[in-house]
């Protein structure tokens, strides 16, 4: 993404003036923390992939059989011989391409960056 900039009506605009959202620009990691765990996406403006965002999954409790052929949900299951995995809340990062990234990690630019967005509810 661009940087933002307020529009008339007090939206921010990316450098394309496609209106993004609310005025929420330059939120710090502590702001973007705090919308995610009100169940809302944030995305930081110095991210160069579109439509990326991340956003806090909740816990979920999963039945053994939904287990992959692979992987560490099956090594779980088989290691501990569990009827279900309790699956922690954690955050997910809707990457450029597409795909999501499960149990993103945050940069130290991350952390320290102050140009942190809410992303618009209707926004793709």
């Amino acid at each position: 993404m661009g940087m933002g900039r307020k529009g008339e009506d007090g939206d921010t605009a990316s450098e394309d003036q496609t209106v993004v959202g609310p005025a929420t620009f330059g939120l710090d990691f502590g702001d973007a923390l705090r919308a995610l765990k009100r169940g809302e996406r944030v995305c930081r403006a110095g991210w160069n992939g579109k439509s990326m965002w991340l956003a806090k999954t909740p816990g979920s409790i999963v039945p053994a059989t939904a287990a992959s052929r692979t992987g560490a949900l099956l090594a779980y299951v088989e290691a501990e011989s569990v009827e279900e995995v309790r699956i922690l809340p954690h955050i997910d990062m809707r990457a450029a391409d597409g795909s999501l990234v499960i149990g993103w990690l945050a940069s130290q630019t991350d952390m320290l960056a102050e140009d942190w967005m809410i992303v618009p509810a209707d926004a793709a």
